[in-house]
């Protein structure tokens, strides 16, 4: 078979000026990907601005929830059993006496 000289529709097209331009995209990104490694590197050694303000909300919720949990009973048994049409009537039946 011989080797087909014309080129197919769906193959790209790549001359030097194309070239040059992809590598000049490539070498952009590149070097505003290694800038933001760095801002990120920066920003990672600064403290949380907002640590105390965290920390004092934080506690107050922590009292809240204490406080709204006072009126539960400790160990509060759940009923694991589904409820169902026979075992209903008969706790209306003993209600009812």
């Amino acid at each position: 078979m011989a080797a087909c000289a014309t080129q197919q529709p769906w193959a790209p097209t790549y001359t030097a000026t194309s070239s040059a331009s992809r590598l000049q995209n490539t070498q952009d990104h590149l070097s505003n990907t290694r800038r933001q490694l760095e801002e990120a590197k920066a920003a990672v050694d600064k403290p949380f601005p907002y640590e105390e303000d965290l920390t004092t909300k934080s506690a107050r919720l922590a009292e809240l929830n204490a406080l709204l949990d006072l009126g539960k009973p400790e160990n509060e048994i759940v009923d694991t059993e589904p409820v169902t049409e026979e075992s209903r009537s008969a706790q209306i039946r003993s209600q009812e006496r």
